[in-house]
């Protein structure tokens, strides 16, 4: 069973339609500030994002690694079938390319998701590949 705030992220992913809605992220609000003054571009460091539609997710990380923060594309531990980028996932008028195994939809998101709100960490098993921006 799903806790209130569960339900509320599984909406926000499950209306996503690569147009209109088209993204989804959460973050940890710094203590002492109010989450409607917190400015997510100066003060947030690390945080979970995916883009596309409810069928088509890509799911990106920013995470501290040392002094520098990185931005990771998660994926699931199976092995690539593709040996470039080939999955198009597409949100408004951009669009990029993942591996297979990094080719989300909102019910697979989910779990993601909810350990991260409630940990600020990906579930354990999962990949990460490094972003270079």
């Amino acid at each position: 069973m799903l806790s209130a705030g569960d339900e509320q992220i599984q909406r926000c992913l499950t209306v996503l339609d690569g147009d209109r809605w088209n993204s989804l992220v959460l973050w940890r609000v710094p203590p002492g500030v109010d989450f409607r003054d917190c400015n997510l571009e100066t003060e947030v460091e690390e945080y979970i994002q995916c883009a596309g539609s409810a069928d088509r997710l890509t799911i990106e990380t920013r995470e501290r690694a040392g002094a520098d923060l990185v931005q990771l594309v998660v994926g699931l531990p199976t092995a690539r079938l593709d040996a470039a980028p080939s999955e198009e996932v597409r949100w408004g008028d951009r669009a990029v390319f993942v591996y297979d195994n990094e080719l989300f939809d909102a019910a697979r998101a989910l779990p993601i998701f909810i350990e991260y709100a409630a940990t600020g960490r990906l579930p354990e098993g999962l990949t990460a590949r490094k972003l270079v921006l």
